[in-house]
């Protein structure tokens, strides 16, 4: 708790005049074995930069129309001078499987599936400039910056096979709003549409975590760049979850699938007949 008061009084003393930016929340725990789908341990924090998630949590109920996840935080003051910040946040790995359009007798249909494995269902990055003119690719795969290539094809594909793979894989996510990547652009650098440099080394990238976005433990992972190498980093979490009437449902459809498609078949059966005694009295 002492280190977010500091940092939270420094910015209060930065930002006299300033948008105000949102609480931030106590310190992570240490990071620590993650439960299946989740996006792993932590990344290691780099002593000097202070950054935070402003909510630990996000409430997914009947209303939910989607969340605006911000990120805040400082510079290193030793790496102010001339440097980049790339943030991303990462969700809970999920399996699917992609297929491979092919038209046979006139019609076009599904060939060649293969299984995807630590697939993000969300991630985003935002970044002061473009990723490639900050960091060699082996770099950028070796931090995770792009989750295509972090995912694993089974059974394995040649390369050039993957290349193509992975290059519709992200079109698809891209095109449902659940991977996304922002840097530089017409806004200028230092500001990137929802990352944002307000002076004397502060940050704040406000990430849209839209509807379909899956429920689980979300890790943001924050990196300071300069020169073409990370000078500081630092991660954190937060936790999308079903509350209410949602979660009930939704955790009764998993554990008694059999029973819920009954259940659902035995309502729309109830709902047609009560339709037809309705609409159709003499």
């Amino acid at each position: 708790m002492r280190r977010v008061h500091r940092l939270i009084a420094g910015m209060v003393a930065v930002m006299a005049g300033a948008p105000a930016l949102a609480a931030a929340p106590s310190p992570s725990p240490p990071a620590m074995p993650a439960p299946l789908g989740s996006p792993g341990p932590l990344a290691p924090s780099t002593p000097g930069l202070a950054a935070a998630v402003a909510q630990e949590t996000v409430r997914v109920t009947s209303t939910y129309r989607g969340e605006t996840v911000t990120v805040f935080g400082v510079i290193p003051e030793a790496s102010l001078q001339g440097a980049d910040v790339i943030v991303t946040l990462r969700g809970p790995d999920q399996r699917a499987t992609l297929h491979r359009r092919q038209r046979v007798a006139g019609l076009w249909i599904n060939v060649d599936p293969v299984r995807l494995e630590a697939m993000p269902g969300f991630f985003a990055r935002l970044s002061t400039r473009p990723v490639p003119a900050l960091l060699a690719p082996a770099e950028r795969d070796a931090l995770g910056l792009d989750p295509a290539q972090a995912v694993r094809f089974v059974p394995a594909l040649p390369p050039r096979e993957a290349i193509v793979r992975r290059a519709a894989l992200t079109r698809l996510k891209q095109t449902a709003g659940t991977w996304m990547a922002e840097g530089g652009g017409p806004q200028g650098p230092g500001q990137s549409g929802g990352l944002r440099l307000l002076g004397s080394g502060l940050f704040r990238a406000d990430i849209a975590l839209p509807v379909t976005a899956p429920p689980g433990v979300y890790a943001a992972d924050i990196l300071v760049v300069r020169s073409g190498r990370v000078v500081a980093r630092t991660a954190s979490r937060l936790e999308v979850v079903r509350v209410g009437v949602e979660r009930s449902v939704h955790d009764f459809a998993h554990r008694f699938s059999f029973f819920h498609a009954l259940a659902t078949l035995a309502l729309a059966l109830t709902v047609g007949w009560a339709a037809h005694r309705i609409f159709n009295r003499p």
